[in-house]
């Protein structure tokens, strides 16, 4: 998902595929975090009571270049 060429869908399957107690770790960079809907589907899910958000801060992606991503780790319920 980092750069956005896996789209938020897939946080979808991987709520499907997984199964309670397990968590989805990813990172998304900044730059499409929220412009490409990966921020709403989050929370999306999480409203829907599908996971528990544990973190989903912004990290260095990649040292020295300034590219930034979000850390996302999700439990599913």
């Amino acid at each position: 998902m980092t750069q956005g060429h896996v789209g938020p869908e897939a946080f979808d399957e991987f709520v499907r595929i997984g199964k309670p107690g397990g968590f989805i770790v990813s990172t998304v960079r900044e730059t499409v975090w929220e412009k490409n809907g990966y921020k709403n589907k989050v929370q999306s899910l999480e409203g829907a009571g599908k996971v528990k958000l544990l973190s989903s801060g912004f990290e260095d992606y990649r040292r020295g270049q300034g590219a930034r991503a979000v850390m996302v780790v999700l439990e599913i319920q």
